[in-house]
């Protein structure tokens, strides 16, 4: 993420600030059911001012590289 919103921004890398964040078993629940597929949640703040072309390219590249990462399919990466 923090490689990415360089690229994508050409931002020092220290504005890149990360939280992870485990969810437990039973604590995740989509339409009243526990959810236990394999899946990251990516949330990004971008500060006012970042155009509209950036902010596509940034989620597509912190998308890509999650998926790759994790080893799991895009469609299981939500930003």
């Amino acid at each position: 993420m923090t490689a990415a919103h360089n690229a994508q921004t050409g931002a020092p890398r220290f504005f890149a600030q990360i939280l992870f964040s485990a969810a437990s078993e039973g604590d995740h629940f989509v339409g009243g059911r526990e959810h236990t597929a394999p899946e990251v949640y990516e949330q990004g703040l971008v500060r006012e001012g970042r155009s509209n072309e950036i902010k596509p390219a940034l989620m597509s590249q912190i998308l890509q590289e999650i998926a790759q990462i994790v080893d799991i399919s895009a469609e299981d990466v939500w930003i």
